[in-house]
Order: C-alpha cells, then sequence, then structure tokens
C-alpha cells in the first residue's frame, strides 16, 4: 500500500506494485510505480493531485535545485509501505487496464523533492 498527501487535499491511498516499478537518476530521482486503483474515487482523488506543469533549476552558484510549481498543486508527503516516506510531486498518472469490480491499474511518477526512496 501507498498514499500521498498534500495538505489540505483528501490523501490519495493506492496500491502501489514495487515489482516492475523504476527508477531515474538525475538532479533530482524520478520513481515510477505500477498503482491499483480499488475503487473509481480513489482514481478520482490522485489526478487532483497531479502537477502537469512545473520547471526545474539548478541556479550556478550552489547546489540547490528550485522547482517552479506552474499549473497543479505541488508537494507533499509519499508513503510506501515498507520502502520509506519522502516529500514528492506527482508528476504523471496514468491508468489502462479495467479489472473485474471497477478496478482499474496504471502507473504513477513522482519527482522525489525530499531523500530518495
Amino acid at each position: 500500500m501507498a498514499s500521498f498527501t498534500i495538505d489540505p487535499l483528501p490523501e490519495a491511498i493506492f496500491g502501489a506494485i514495487i515489482r516492475g516499478s523504476r527508477q531515474e537518476v538525475g538532479d533530482l530521482q524520478r520513481v515510477t510505480l505500477g498503482v491499483v486503483f480499488w475503487e473509481p474515487s480513489e482514481w478520482t482523488t490522485m489526478r487532483d493531485l497531479v502537477t502537469t506543469k512545473y520547471a526545474v533549476h539548478a541556479p550556478l552558484s550552489d547546489d540547490a535545485t528550485v522547482i517552479d510549481i506552474v499549473r497543479g498543486p505541488g508537494e507533499g508527503i509519499l508513503v510506501i509501505d515498507n520502502i520509506g516516506e519522502t516529500s514528492a510531486i506527482l508528476i504523471a498518472l496514468e491508468r489502462s487496464t479495467y479489472l473485474p469490480y471497477d478496478r482499474t491499474m496504471g502507473s504513477a511518477t513522482f519527482l522525489i523533492t525530499g531523500l530518495p526512496l
């Protein structure tokens, strides 16, 4: 299980499928998780937490990374059971597989702004 929270918006709880997930290394780590939504409302809640436009800047004078949020709610707390907790921005969300009983599968990509997972 996993959750993503941006106060004061509702918490999104979803099934995180670690097998098949991937990480990208860069100025900021990206983590793409396989996700399962058990109810249609879980997809809607998660969709409202997506930041669709952002800009990452690296000032020349130091090691800091600056992220400008252009469109979307921005940074929140990502918690993945048995993995850890960190600050992150949900930057992509998709679903393609419809399962019985209104369940769906897809993927969620997070830009990690806190400690790497």
